[in-house]
């Protein structure tokens, strides 16, 4: 649960980086050399722990619904965990917009995607589908 987490927030934070290098040169184009500098640091902050932060919330999620369901529901290593994890995470995730179609609509494709996520990645990886070498990296 830990690992997932924490490797996730830390892509997460490497991911969010880049994102605010780009932002932070965009929006820092034809200024001061020490104006650039601050507005590529801002951007880097803001971009790099909003999605780091994120990545670890959302990996937190699915693993706590994963073992709830492997605990509660089927008691086995089945690929319904996977899918309910997901589908769970994914609805929760997106829970505070679901009172309008546009935010019925996010909930419903992140719930699709974590499923699918957990369905055809983690769960192969667990299974050791991808090799010996990468059997329970995810």
């Amino acid at each position: 649960m830990m690992y997932w987490a924490g490797t996730s927030w830390v892509l997460g934070g490497a991911f969010g980086g880049l994102q605010g290098v780009v932002e932070g040169l965009k929006q820092s184009s034809g200024k001061s050399m020490k104006l650039r500098i601050n507005s590529l640091l801002n951007s880097v902050g803001k971009r790099g722990l909003l999605i780091a932060n994120t990545a670890g919330v959302i990996a937190l999620m699915l693993s706590s619904f994963e073992s709830f369901s492997y605990h509660f529901i089927t008691q086995d290593e089945s690929p319904a965990n996977y899918a309910i994890a997901g589908a769970a995470t994914g609805l929760l995730f997106k829970s505070t917009k679901i009172r309008t179609p546009p935010g019925l609509k996010a909930a419903a494709l992140w719930s699709t995607g974590l499923a699918a996520l957990g369905l055809g990645v983690i769960y192969p990886s667990r299974q050791g589908y991808y090799g010996k070498d990468f059997q329970g990296v995810l």
